[in-house]
């Protein structure tokens, strides 16, 4: 698939929540979500959504793939805001079709870079860095390699100190990070 940028050529639609098939008998839930503005959000509506139904949804923000991983052991009686398909590999989760918002992935790279577009293919020629747990880029990126890192800032300070060619993330996170972090610009 070749898109002009990340930014403005790909989605992901996001789904409102997965339900665990052994869902919790008490009328608080508690619910796995990736700690993002986005899953912050959409957590505050998903609350209010309980509450006006006499149930209390506790919000539980860890690592992506953490919070896949306990979701589907029954730890969490849900998660929040995945892509589609997610269930195929997390089999306890049960997908509400119903999309609630979309999120973008943004590519940064140092301002002072010559790289104007990036398609997957250019990982081969190119160093990069993703944020580790999510599912979408880790099966984009896998053929190539690259870095893996938990916290979006690193992904900002590794291309503005110039140690890889292209970053990626949440456009919504690049595009807050791209005013606080000098040195790094959004394709």
């Amino acid at each position: 698939m070749k898109f002009k940028s990340v930014t403005s050529g790909f989605f992901l639609g996001i789904l409102l929540m997965q339900i665990s098939v052994c869902p919790s008998l008490s009328a608080d839930y508690h619910i796995s979500t990736i700690d993002a503005l986005d899953g912050r959000k959409i957590a505050r509506l998903i609350r209010t959504m309980y509450e006006e139904i006499g149930h209390s949804a506790v919000i539980h923000y860890i690592p992506p793939k953490r919070a896949l991983v306990e979701a589907n052991s029954g730890k969490y009686d849900g998660e929040l805001a995945r892509v589609k398909a997610v269930e195929q590999l997390y089999p306890n989760l049960l997908r509400i079709p119903e999309p609630v918002f979309k999120l973008g992935i943004s590519a940064v790279v140092n301002e002072n870079s010559d790289i104007e577009a990036v398609v997957w293919e250019d990982l081969n020629s190119l160093t990069f860095v993703r944020q580790t747990g999510m599912v979408f880029l880790e099966k984009k990126t896998k053929p190539y390699g690259g870095h893996a890192v938990s916290n979006v800032r690193s992904i900002f300070n590794m291309i503005a100190r110039n140690r890889v060619d292209v970053g990626f993330l949440l456009e919504r996170e690049a595009k807050i990070l791209v005013k606080e972090i000098p040195g790094v610009r959004i394709l």
